[in-house]
């Protein structure tokens, strides 16, 4: 498959012999240029790569949720999940400074 898409990436002849070639480039094209949102041919392509960069995303907003929730229990601090994150920030960095030793 790497050789088909090296092959693809410069080959312009019209009547190709390598195997898949000028198909698979017909499709590639097709994909390039159509608009239509409901396309038969590559709207089921369109949609599989909108669902994964969802699942990226979610799975992005997870981690950073997990990662504040870990910083919020290494200080001792409750978690407030009603709060947006730069207000989940300003939290941590109170609950950090209200639990500093006081120097004289």
């Amino acid at each position: 498959m790497k050789r088909l898409w090296k092959h693809m990436a410069v080959c312009k002849d019209q009547k190709c012999l390598v195997p898949y070639c000028i198909s698979s480039r017909s499709v590639l094209s097709h994909y390039r240029r159509c608009k239509d949102a409901r396309c038969r041919l590559c709207g089921p392509v369109r949609e599989t790569i909108h669902r994964s960069r969802e699942t990226t995303k979610h799975k992005q907003a997870i981690q950073q949720q997990n990662m504040q929730t870990q910083a919020l229990k290494k200080n001792n601090a409750t978690p407030t999940p009603a709060l947006d994150p730069s207000a989940q920030e300003a939290h941590l960095q109170i609950t950090t400074l209200a639990q500093a030793p006081v120097s004289a």
